[in-house]
């Protein structure tokens, strides 16, 4: 039943339900048993060491089972956690739909999974449940029932396409974020009783209904999908029947073509339709196939990654060449970036991109570092001409022993060969080390002089950084022997102008 009430602060007249759900004794019992067996039918999966534990005692499956508690799990439908041993809760959040005098009320219901008991020997999971919020679905937006606050769907609308500078308006981008982003890691919607919203006025015409199959196992749905598509955008209802259900979940997201020809409104052949509802695609493959009109869904993921790899693609690309390249080359899709960073260099270098040999290299990697590199230089060529003059007069440093060498970077490829070898930002140095702020030295093994192995940086005839691969720290036999070289080091400071 509905009542009216003002608000807290006495300036809007807002429905309240006496009899919506309000504390966790409310929710009825059938949903408190779907909520605790889903939770407790997903292993959960340890992303550091890739293997999979039961959700209840935290024992290591063995194969799908666990042969302490019994339970036989599916492996795909899993809880991602980071470091299982040291896991003290998760929270699982659940939403629910509820009919009330036909008005639609949605909860979130979280559970929170604890699996560390200060009584107990060994790990094991309990759950409690509590309600966080729930929203009073409106035609025009949602009434969040406990703090009384609303959310239109013409802010959101307004927000979709709107480009945030310093001077935006940011309360769009909070209300942008509570319909499109999650509460917690996982967020199940209850799908059950979807057919109850029948009875809802705004959500009559719908079909929103008809989604529970897509949605029945879906780790999160935005709020968007369950509200503002299905109650304001009429495509939502139009993809339901052409059976596009993740384009009708993401309809908010497509600016559509104009009403007309099936090719008007999705920017492809309609000799598509079929496959696309066959793969049930979804916005970025759509935009993907738009790209590049195919019927082999490899090849339009492969397309759909390399359109979410970079925000502009040349439209001469060649995709389905460029796949067969990639796997030639054993390439992953967001090498894409690195491939258009090898195309520009040859753009700006004047080299011809219609030799096929310039356009799918023989050895990609190697030719997109030699394209770079040659770029830089070009690009620095004073700065390059300044390190090359200083490493000469540095060279006064070089240094050795029975087992180590030492001597200065002598230009921008040394030292890009220096970052790429020891995973480090030593290539960001370039300017600094032409203007003798700092000096950089390569220490290595006078067996492979060619192969880095600490990176050293000097200031005032000081060694005042010395790291081996990915910045560790060098180890006692490293560091003798650069303490002795800087006994005998020959200071060449920067002479302040």
């Amino acid at each position: 039943m509905l009542q009216l009430k003002f608000d807290d602060n006495f300036q809007n007249i807002v429905p309240i339900f006496q009899d919506y759900w309000k504390s966790i004794d409310d929710i009825p019992p059938k949903i408190k048993d779907y909520i605790t067996n889903h939770s407790a039918s997903r292993p959960l999966y340890d992303r550091t060491d890739k293997k999979y534990y039961c959700s209840q005692c935290l024992r290591e499956l063995s194969g799908c089972q666990c042969i302490n508690c019994q339970r036989e799990y599916q492996l795909k439908k899993s809880f991602k956690v980071f470091q299982i041993q040291d896991l003290d809760s998760l929270e699982v959040t659940y939403r629910v739909f509820d009919v009330i005098d036909q008005e639609a009320v949605l909860y979130y219901i979280v559970d929170e999974l604890t699996f560390d008991h200060p009584l107990a020997s060994y790990k094991y999971r309990t759950n409690k449940m509590k309600l966080s919020r729930a929203y009073h679905v409106q035609k025009d937006g949602l009434l969040e029932l406990y703090s009384h606050k609303f959310y239109s769907f013409k802010s959101y609308d307004e927000a979709l396409w709107k480009d945030f500078d310093e001077n935006g308006d940011f309360s769009l981008i909070d209300i942008s974020e509570i319909f499109g982003l999650s509460f917690s890691s996982y967020d199940f919607l209850y799908v059950d009783n979807l057919d109850d919203l029948q009875d809802v006025s705004v959500y009559r015409y719908s079909r929103i209904w008809e989604m529970k199959d897509k949605w029945r196992d879906d780790a999160f749905v935005p709020l968007s999908a369950v509200t503002y598509n299905p109650i304001c955008r009429p495509e939502f209802e139009y993809l339901v029947k052409m059976k596009l259900y993740q384009l009708a979940e993401q309809c908010e997201t497509i600016k559509w073509g104009d009403r007309g020809s099936f090719e008007k409104i999705f920017g492809v052949s309609k000799k598509y339709y079929n496959f696309m509802v066959e793969h049930d695609i979804n916005a970025s493959e759509l935009s993907a196939l738009q790209q590049c009109p195919t019927d082999d869904y490899e090849l339009l993921s492969f397309v759909t990654d390399c359109l979410n790899t970079v925000i502009q693609v040349d439209h001469s690309v060649d995709f389905k060449k460029l796949k067969k390249y990639f796997d030639e080359q054993h390439l992953r899709p967001d090498h894409f970036v690195d491939y258009q960073d090898y195309l520009n260099c040859c753009q700006q270098l004047g080299i011809d991109l219609k030799d096929k040999n310039v356009l799918y290299p023989e050895d990609f990697i190697t030719s997109h570092d030699q394209l770079t590199l040659e770029v830089m230089i070009n690009d620095n060529a004073e700065i390059n001409q300044k390190i090359s003059e200083l490493s000469k007069l540095l060279s006064l440093n070089v240094y050795e022993n029975d087992k180590f060498i030492i001597f200065p970077a002598d230009g921008i490829a040394s030292l890009i060969d220096e970052s790429s070898q020891q995973s480090n930002c030593v290539r960001t140095y370039c300017d600094r080390i032409s203007q003798n702020d700092c000096q950089i030295y390569f220490m290595r093994h006078k067996t492979a002089v060619d192969k880095s192995l600490v990176t050293v940086e000097v200031r005032a005839g000081r060694v005042v950084q010395a790291r081996t691969r990915f910045n560790k720290d060098i180890d006692a036999e490293m560091k003798t022997f650069l303490e002795q070289w800087e006994k005998v080091m020959f200071p060449i400071i920067k002479i302040s102008e």
